[in-house]
């Protein structure tokens, strides 16, 4: 799924407001432009899955984009509502094909541990896990572009599109989900590991990238997600 220059714009502007207003250590400790770069491919997923819906079920109910820009500790309602549903987005970054929720998100019962700025529970009714590439990928110098064409002109071309690769209700994840532990090393071997409840490799020096940094629930999007028309319906 390609994005007009309009629908880059309008993440690529929010999430450079958004830059101060994150935990910038509830996954790994982030600079600045990593919580850019990490929103950026956020807001392209929930968009991607918007217009996948418009363009295949046009008979669906769906909300609007929030593109509103909220202070630090004031949680999000929900990604997107469709057709009464309240489905959470999941973003990930080209190759990658797990879908992963840090288990402090939850409580004991798999509620969600945080409650809205309205004071009201969170409410997930399913996740949609969406790959999002952008090629070349988001760097510390990319935050003062003034147009989607600059954007995707630097660098030489920049490519940025997405994949939806399937979903899963709250019920159906919290029931199949798989433990990820904190400091493992973060490979695709150790990944798929985790999800076939296998050996896990463990690695506690190296790059913030290497090892994972918080407890995770994974699960695999190839063996364990469904068909998006399966959850929206």
């Amino acid at each position: 799924m390609e994005f007009t220059q309009e629908e880059i714009w309008k993440c690529y502007d929010f999430s450079r407001k958004m830059i101060g207003n994150h935990n910038p250590t509830m996954i790994m400790e982030r600079r600045d432009w990593e919580i850019f770069r990490d929103d950026f491919r956020g807001k392209l997923g929930e968009m991607a899955l918007r217009k996948y819906v418009r363009e295949n079920f046009p008979a669906a109910v769906s909300s609007e984009i929030d593109f509103e820009v909220t202070p630090r500790g004031q949680w999000d309602i929900v990604d997107l509502i469709i057709n009464n549903k309240y489905i959470n987005v999941k973003s990930i970054k080209q190759r990658s094909r797990f879908l992963m929720i840090e288990t402090l998100r939850y409580d004991a019962d798999g509620h969600y541990a945080y409650r809205n700025s309205n004071g009201e529970p969170v409410r997930i009714d399913a996740y949609v896990l969406v790959r999002v590439t952008v090629d070349p990928d988001i760097r510390w110098d990319d935050l003062n572009y003034g147009s989607a064409a600059e954007l995707l002109s630097a660098k030489g071309t920049r490519s940025i599109e997405a994949q939806i690769l399937g979903g899963i209700s709250h019920q159906e994840f919290w029931q199949r989900k798989h433990f990820a532990p904190k400091n493992m090393k973060c490979d695709f071997k150790n990944l798929s590991a985790a999800c076939r409840n296998g050996r896990i490799e463990m690695q506690y020096e190296g790059r913030k990238t290497e090892f994972l940094q918080t407890d995770n629930y994974i699960l695999d999007s190839n063996t364990e997600l469904h068909p998006v028309r399966e959850i929206i319906s």
